[in-house]
């Protein structure tokens, strides 16, 4: 009889106490290239919006960063959570999330970087998002959520593979709060001796795959390199304090915001083409008569090393008079078009509107974006629906 090899992988553990209280860029443009067939050879001044540049330069709200690991298990029986999930930067302890899903798709974020949770609560953002002390090792797993006690032990049905990686579908999590793309470059199934308890009583884990005699897979899942870009929905206000005099190196848009300044600052133009940058944010695109038609927007993780980019077929000229559509997709490194679809947009008086549509994958059709910034004076109010 042959021997089944069976893996052994690390063991997720975690305590949570719930209490409520661009070098990579370039080379992906390289590959891809820029489409801007259509594109007219000038855009008449007279049709510009806000003379003294006064508008919001990036309408969307974007979160991005890469875990070292992503464990998560689905039950059922319970009568307010399905899902469990973490993510984990193994090189310290001082970085992890837990995520919670109830039943009706909404999520509780437990984080244990204060900094992070004060600035995503500053954001906009609806999302419900607690600070927490986590304790975690890799033997033991417990955590707590509304004062209950959380049991949860992951255990790796094989090796982590391409097999079980690539782009994952959140499914309903979250349906009305953001536009999620999650790349997992390693994955794998959990196995039947993974458990999940709450409060001491234990809840089932169901089967997602079932090979008779050679393999079972549950519905929970062990990943290594996890990547998450976010769009968020949610409502902001800012002023708009500095912008530039004349489109120069150096020149920038400073806004205030609850978050506290967020600035961008023109770093390169040549011939027609500028490139403005912020706190891990690209903005690339065409200068055309004092109009700015942006063809790309990358943001990248904060260690640098990874990005996500959102690129335009053709230039959004955000501060044009004139209404139009273009398609835009969406890639993660070197993983181009894993979210396409086509953006609709126009700049009314005070107003600029945004329609983001995805078409492909299926499952990012139910996620349409309507984004509206409304401008007075220097004053601006955004607000993002799903």
């Amino acid at each position: 009889m042959k021997r089944k090899t069976i893996y052994a992988w690390p063991i997720i553990f975690f305590t949570l106490f719930a209490s409520c209280s661009t070098d990579n860029v370039s080379k992906l443009k390289e590959e891809k290239g820029m489409n801007t067939e259509g594109i007219p050879t000038a855009v008449s001044k007279e049709n510009k919006k806000y003379p003294d540049n006064a508008y919001l330069l990036n309408p969307f709200n974007l979160f991005y960063e890469k875990s070292d690991m992503h464990v998560m298990l689905y039950f059922t029986g319970h009568p307010k959570y399905e899902s469990i999930e973490a993510l984990i930067c193994d090189e310290t302890a001082n970085d992890i999330r837990v995520i919670i899903t109830r039943h009706d798709q909404t999520q509780i974020d437990y984080m244990n970087d204060k900094e992070k949770v004060d600035r995503l609560k500053r954001s906009g953002t609806n999302r419900e998002t607690y600070y927490t002390q986590i304790d975690y090792r890799k033997d033991s797993c417990k955590s707590g959520s509304d004062n209950e006690q959380v049991d949860f032990k992951l255990v790796c049905a094989g090796k982590p593979s391409k097999k079980y990686a690539g782009l994952t579908n959140p499914e309903g999590h979250s349906a009305t709060t953001s536009m999620p793309i999650m790349y997992r470059d390693l994955s794998t199934l959990a196995s039947t001796e993974s458990r999940i308890a709450i409060d001491g009583i234990k809840y089932a884990i169901p089967v997602l795959v079932h090979v008779p005699v050679f393999f079972t897979g549950m519905k929970g899942y062990y990943s290594e390199n996890y990547k998450m870009g976010i769009i968020r929905a949610g409502e902001s206000d800012s002023e708009i304090i500095q912008n530039p005099v004349d489109y120069m190196v150096g020149e920038k848009w400073v806004y205030k915001t609850s978050a506290g300044l967020r600035e961008y600052t023109i770093s390169k133009v040549e011939d027609n083409h500028i490139t403005i940058t912020g706190l891990n944010e690209t903005l690339t695109g065409l200068l055309i008569e004092d109009n700015i038609g942006i063809l790309e927007i990358t943001i990248s993780s904060p260690d640098d090393e990874s990005f996500m980019c959102i690129s335009f077929d053709t230039p959004l000229f955000n501060n044009s008079d004139s209404g139009t559509e273009t398609g835009f997709s969406i890639a993660i490194d070197e993983h181009a078009d894993l979210i396409t679809g086509m953006i609709k947009y126009e700049s009314k008086t005070d107003c600029q509107e945004y329609q983001l549509i995805p078409s492909e994958p299926e499952w990012a059709q139910s996620r349409k974006m309507d984004i509206t910034v409304n401008q007075h004076h220097h004053s601006i109010n955004w607000r993002c629906k799903i």
